[in-house]
């Protein structure tokens, strides 16, 4: 006969249970490791960046080496730049109270083709993210070529901030592709029809700004990992402009190889 077990002893292996499972997730948490970083540190107001909407893009990633051995993937960091404003564009920004906006990113690793191509996917998964306008226009900054009034002393035309995409301890090789995607009003795969603060979003670029000289500096400040293909980008547009060969073809996330110096999307990229 089976006796009845202890209200009392069935808490306590429960307890145990809960206790095991969180020193575990503890364990795998405190082995991660950054594998990849170009992002710049400290991070400044704002960098070039790769737009979406202005650009007819839907897709845009870069290839990377990671160092080490760790190559299951646990987490992806992309800085983003914002260039909507809460209220008003251009010239009359307005955002109150530091507000944000809602938006789902999609993170897609790739394995490297040959000659560098798309190769197959390895991993692809949507995130929802609180991204914050750009702060309001500071009246003395000069207008620049597109009509925009920038923020702060440095007068940034976006808001530089960092979105990090939890990833189920995917498996890659050493060198993979990584890419962002997003829908805009009109390009990305389910295009909403209608505007909306997405327009404005953009994928920064690993240059860094000098604080001396008030210039983009232009090299690759890759800390961790390196850049298998510096001058080399991938890319979704339909406009041809978007490429550095438009003959090669639009509509596709393809290798664009040769224009891309000093304007790798930027990445921290965390594996254990």
């Amino acid at each position: 006969m089976i006796g009845t077990i202890p209200m009392k002893s069935i808490r306590l292996a429960v307890a145990m249970l809960v206790s095991a499972g969180a020193l575990a997730l503890g364990a795998t948490a405190a082995s991660a490791a950054v594998v990849y970083k170009n992002t710049p540190s400290p991070a400044p107001g704002n960098l070039p960046s790769q737009a979406f909407e202005a650009t007819s893009t839907s897709e845009f990633g870069g290839q990377v080496a990671l160092a080490r051995t760790k190559h299951q993937v646990t987490s992806v960091s992309v800085d983003m730049s914002s260039w909507a404003c809460q209220k008003g564009a251009n010239e009359t920004c307005e955002t109150i109270h530091k507000a944000k906006f809602v938006q789902p990113l999609t993170l897609r690793l790739y394995e490297v083709g040959a000659e560098n191509k798309v190769g197959a996917l390895l991993y692809e998964g949507t995130q929802t993210f609180q991204i914050r306008y750009r702060p309001s226009e500071n009246p003395t900054c000069p207008l620049t070529g597109e009509h925009n009034k920038g923020w702060g002393s440095e007068c940034f035309s976006g808001f530089l901030q960092k979105v990090t995409f939890n990833v189920p301890r995917v498996t890659v090789p050493q060198h993979v592709i990584v890419a962002i995607a997003f829908n805009t009003e009109n390009y990305g795969e389910y295009p909403t029809g209608v505007p909306g603060p997405y327009n404005s979003l953009n994928v920064a670029v690993d240059s860094e700004y000098n604080e001396v000289t008030k210039e983009w500096m232009e090299f690759q400040p890759v800390s961790i990992g390196s850049d298998p293909a510096p001058a080399d980008a991938y890319i979704d547009s339909t406009w041809g402009g978007a490429y550095c060969n438009e003959a090669e073809g639009t509509g596709t996330f393809r290798l664009d190889p040769g224009c891309w110096k000093d304007l790798q999307p930027a990445f921290a990229i965390k594996a254990i």
